[in-house]
């Protein structure tokens, strides 16, 4: 029996790893996703299978939110070191 899925991996850094994982997921119509994120161009493409598969290329954080996430999730607050 089918089964309808939605699995996110997060992070892939490498062609190869790819190569290995992308035959575990079976290709249905059911309406089932798979979505990656990867910091590198090639293993995007590398996880696009099909004409119908889209890359989307985010902009990178500006240095004032990447410090205020930073400290948000180190210090549990926005906009200062801890004592």
């Amino acid at each position: 029996m089918p089964v309808k899925y939605l699995i996110i991996i997060d992070d892939i850094w490498d062609e190869k790893f790819w190569g290995f994982i992308k035959y575990a997921f079976t290709s249905n119509q059911l309406g089932s996703r798979l979505i990656t994120t990867t910091r590198k161009i090639s293993v995007s493409q590398a996880c696009c299978s099909s004409s119908d598969d889209m890359s989307y290329k985010m902009k990178h954080l500006s240095d004032a939110d990447s410090k205020r996430l930073f400290y948000k999730r180190i210090f549990l607050h926005e906009n200062k070191l801890s004592p």
